[in-house]
């Protein structure tokens, strides 16, 4: 369990991290046209182009795994606009992180802990 721990401290270290770090910049930014911006030149179209893409398998994960692991509905729906209106840099590690927790609140099926 003690590891279980780290990790998903790990995780929500970074989703702090994945907070501050996307907020910084997003309300530095004062264009008028955001998304628009994101393709201004080739490497912003490429960075917003491999965005969108985890964007998209990480709203996937979210239901596929969240739902395989019992997550409520209710936070895996919460995670939706928390990606696309927050920042998926701060989503997906808050996910792993609850993941994490959830899949070592489950016995082993080796009897094992992972202590």
């Amino acid at each position: 369990m003690k590891k279980t721990r780290i990790v998903a401290t790990i995780y929500f270290a970074l989703a702090v991290g994945g907070l501050v770090a996307t907020w910084y910049f997003n309300l530095s930014y004062r264009g008028s046209n955001y998304v628009g911006d994101w393709f201004a030149n080739p490497a912003s179209s490429s960075a917003a182009a491999d965005i969108i893409t985890v964007l998209f398998v990480t709203l996937l994960l979210y239901f596929t795994e969240g739902r395989r692991i019992g997550l409520p509905w209710w936070f895996l729906l919460l995670l939706v606009p928390l990606s696309i209106l927050v920042a998926v840099a701060f989503a997906f590690p808050l996910f792993l992180g609850v993941r994490e927790l959830k899949l070592g609140s489950k016995p082993s099926p080796t009897g094992r802990s992972d202590a």
